[in-house]
């Protein structure tokens, strides 16, 4: 039946799968033959099943097969335009595997924020830093010290230490030893009228202490110069009391051309002048002349200098012996701060200054002292509702609650009674 056949390709199946193509190939010449233009009646559906199906035979050999139907450029283009596309979609891209990343561990986040923390506390080098990270037991290169502080837009040490002469920095490192000056005015009544009168206050930033050291309606070159010489006297003076080495002040002329500052540079203290309208650069004695403002001289009349000192040294006992203080901010406590405690030895106080990493390690380091001092956080904090210098009246434990009232009412303070 078929001569060119070959032995395997005499199964009786295949001879019958032959006979349906060379059928089906009669079939297309004659319908060719009756609709010579059938090429325009195919659908895309049509186009892509001929170019599927004529793909595996080459498209020279399929061209043959169809007897002219379709060119074999055209079949190619079916095939690229149809059948092309939809295998593409179906393709899926196989799921890259992960790369293995070599090297070293990358540094943890605790780390970074440590040295951070080391850079911007203090003018430390990476070197130093490195140093003290490896104290610490955490290994790290100067290289990655760099990065990291580069990252967080901290500069190199070099330009750091000329960035960072500033006025907080100049306060946290005499902290212990500040104190502030300060003059407010109010006005008195005298035979010639209305006068204004200056009344100057010291205070000891670290604890609050307020000294009223005069009143006066000209604060010339004498009374300053006298002021000067009476808080820097040895022994009794207000300053020498306490260890003052700075003082701040404004730009006042009684501080000025008084001659004041040099009395202060002969007995050691280093005077410092806060810049022009700048009284955020003296906050806490700005605050407490509010506080004496409001609490008391603004609802009084006064008629002569003699009350008006009267009045505000009384203000300033109050002050500093009944007069809770305020709390800190959001009830919130630095995160490094220089603390100042005080130690009652018969009769005598104390001082001791210390640099604790957190307010909650000196509370631990004198837990177990008989004589708890006072604390007192560097900045402005408050000093956390505690008095500067507790009246032994409020030393008192008892049941009964009393009121204690002083110039007329304006000031009143409370303790606990035994009756």
């Amino acid at each position: 039946m078929f001569p060119f056949a070959t032995r395997h390709e005499a199964h009786p199946e295949i001879l019958r799968l032959r006979a349906i193509v060379m059928l089906q190939s009669a079939l297309i010449r004659i319908v060719l033959g009756i609709v010579p233009d059938l090429l325009r009646h195919l659908t895309d559906a049509d186009k892509r099943q001929l170019a599927e199906l004529a793909q595996p035979l080459g498209w020279r050999g399929a061209t043959e097969h169809l007897h002219g139907l379709a060119a074999t450029s055209t079949l190619r283009r079916w095939y690229h335009q149809f059948v092309k596309p939809a295998i593409a979609k179906l393709r899926l891209k196989p799921t890259p595997k992960p790369r293995q990343q070599g090297g070293r561990k990358p540094i943890s986040n605790v780390t970074k924020r440590l040295v951070v923390a080391l850079a911007t506390s203090n003018f430390w080098g990476y070197r130093k830093i490195v140093g003290v990270l490896a104290g610490l037991h955490i290994t790290i290169s100067t290289s990655s010290v760099k990065r990291i502080l580069k990252a967080h837009g901290i500069k190199p040490v070099s330009d750091r230490r000329v960035l960072k002469k500033t006025w907080r920095a100049f306060i946290a490192a005499h902290w212990s030893t500040l104190a502030s000056i300060d003059f407010t005015c109010v006005p008195v009544l005298t035979l010639a009228g209305w006068k204004m009168f200056y009344v100057g206050v010291a205070m000891i930033v670290a604890t609050r202490k307020v000294h009223l050291f005069s009143v006066t309606a000209n604060p010339d070159a004498v009374v300053m110069q006298q002021v000067a010489r009476n808080l820097t006297m040895v022994d009794t003076g207000f300053f020498a009391q306490h260890g003052i080495t700075h003082l701040i002040h404004d730009g006042g002329g009684e501080f000025c051309k008084t001659g004041f500052d040099h009395v202060l540079a002969s007995a050691g203290i280093t005077y410092v002048r806060i810049p022009p309208h700048s009284p955020n650069c003296n906050p806490h004695i700005e605050r407490f002349f509010r506080s004496l403002k409001d609490e008391c001289l603004n609802r009084l009349w006064f008629v002569g200098d003699r009350g008006l000192a009267n009045i505000t040294q009384r203000y300033c006992d109050f002050y500093n012996h009944r007069r809770p203080h305020q709390e800190p901010i959001g009830n919130r406590r630095p995160r490094m701060a220089m603390w100042i405690g005080w130690h009652d030895q018969g009769g005598g106080m104390r001082r001791i200054a210390k640099l604790f990493g957190h307010p909650d390690n000196a509370e631990r380091a004198i837990r177990d002292q008989a004589s708890r001092p006072r604390l007192f956080p560097m900045g402005s904090w408050g000093i956390g509702n505690q008095f500067i210098s507790p009246d032994e009246r409020l030393a008192n434990t008892g049941t009964t609650i009393k009121r204690r009232s002083e110039i007329g009412g304006l000031l009143n303070f409370y303790h606990c009674s035994a009756a």
